[in-house]
């Protein structure tokens, strides 16, 4: 069995935070679908369209997306390219992750290098306490175990190993997130609004977890210090069909399409906050719902600004108005001495 893959983790994403922040981040998400890749588009012929009723393509904003939106999605993309220019295609990063579930604490030690190939994508996940790699590459997927003369290596395939290639398929996701979110001028845009936060009601005992926008749904926070930290970010909302979770809710006809709403540090412009679920027809799904709270920004060679410390709460179904656990269900740190855009090929995801 892979020895850490719980579904919660899938927002690393965005890392996701929209830097993803998925791969932060979005950076965790819920019980994942075999594969909780969104679905096949046989039969599909139209293009996905954007607000402004022009097809949705890599790095084009909606026309009808206002000045305030364009100005913090260009902040956002500053913040996040820091010194450089390349798109990310391929990373080697160690994380450490704490997970919560139930009445369970444990920590492990990942190391993931994963190449966005066109054959791909291909992905190696170590886990050095067990001394054990799951591989997906261009011979399948595989668990290797070991090393030396003792070295074992066994294909992934038939029904013992469903629930190995399930928990093969949440890393992939995570890391093409991760990649996503760190090229966003490379998101397919279907809308982009810049929302304005309104000060906490005076007088109102239910305000004090409760953020209020002027032009949205308000945002129910587990507590009233992420709250007072959301009332002091600028926020901006992003619906693509490059944001994915892994669990999709239901039948989806079409490309299915996810909803960011990021809040953005207003002097450095990187994502401090981020809240993604589903959108299905404009409508929040709430159960796929996912809040990701940046701790930390890193550096990562050669130059880039991505999430170094990421926390991911799923909704707590207990509550009314529904809101977010108030414990992380996963925390991730990023270990330095990681790299991305390294120099991978596929045959380095080949057991060898």
């Amino acid at each position: 069995m892979v020895p850490f893959a719980p579904s919660v983790a899938a927002s690393l994403a965005w890392a996701l935070a929209a830097s993803l922040a998925a791969f932060t981040g979005a950076l965790g998400a819920l019980a994942a679908q075999d594969p909780p890749t969104p679905p096949a588009l046989e039969g599909v012929s139209e293009p996905l369209l954007a607000s402004d009723e022009k097809p949705a393509v890599a790095g084009r904003i909606p026309e009808n997306a206002s000045a305030g939106a364009v100005e913090r999605w260009h902040k956002l993309l500053a913040a996040t390219r820091g010194d450089v220019q390349a798109p990310v295609t391929s990373f080697a990063l160690t994380f450490e992750a704490e997970l919560r579930e139930e009445n369970r604490f444990n920590t492990v030690d990942a190391t993931f290098r994963f190449l966005d190939d066109p054959e791909g994508p291909f992905l190696s996940a170590h886990f050095p306490r067990k001394d054990r790699t799951s591989m997906r590459g261009p011979e399948g997927d595989y668990l290797i175990t070991g090393t030396g003369p003792g070295r074992q290596v066994e294909p992934m395939s038939g029904r013992q190993w469903v629930e190995d290639r399930r928990q093969l398929n949440e890393w992939v996701v995570i890391s093409q997130n991760f990649v996503a979110l760190t090229r966003p001028d490379g998101v397919r845009l279907v809308s982009l609004d810049a929302r304005r936060v309104l000060p906490e009601a005076g007088g109102d005992p239910t305000a004090a977890t409760r953020v209020d926008f002027a032009d949205r749904d308000p945002l129910e926070l587990p507590d009233g210090e992420l709250a007072a930290l959301a009332r002091g970010l600028e926020w901006l909302e992003v619906v693509s069909p490059d944001f994915r979770l892994f669990e999709i809710q239901g039948g989806v006809r079409g490309e299915p399409v996810f909803r960011a709403l990021l809040g953005l540090d207003p002097a450095s412009g990187e994502v401090r906050l981020a809240v993604l679920n589903e959108d299905r027809d404009g409508t929040i799904v709430i159960e796929s719902a996912l809040l990701v709270i940046v701790r930390r920004t890193d550096t990562v060679r050669p130059g880039y600004r991505v999430p170094g410390g990421l926390e991911v709460r799923r909704v707590d179904p207990t509550t009314s108005p529904w809101t977010f656990e108030d414990r992380a269900g996963v925390t991730l740190w990023l270990r330095s001495g990681g790299r991305l855009n390294p120099r991978l090929v596929a045959n380095d995801f080949k057991p060898r």
